[in-house]
């Protein structure tokens, strides 16, 4: 299961703002206050309801909301994997 944030605007974001933006994953296209939420959701054990978005990397967007994954219980643990969690911009 591959769970992750991601902005839904992310070909407006490289209209609008850079090229770069449609490659999925770059710093600004995730919303890191959704998963924040839901990251205190989870640590306060209160799951019921929640649904965590699922992504799928063929078509380089979420599946269906129908498809997200509900959690049963509040895990112990929880594995993040990732390649920029701090980007800072850097002056030319």
């Amino acid at each position: 299961m591959i769970t992750t944030w991601p902005a839904a605007n992310v070909q407006q974001l490289a209209v609008n703002l850079h090229p770069l933006f449609q490659q999925r994953g770059v710093p600004g296209t995730h919303e890191l206050d959704r998963l924040l939420a839901d990251l205190g959701q989870i640590r306060s054990g209160k799951v019921e309801g929640l649904r965590l978005p699922v992504f799928n990397k063929s078509i380089d967007d979420r599946v269906a909301k129908d498809k997200w994954r509900s959690l049963e219980k509040a895990p112990r643990l929880s594995f993040w994997r990732g390649g920029v969690w701090v980007s800072r911009h850097k002056s030319k």
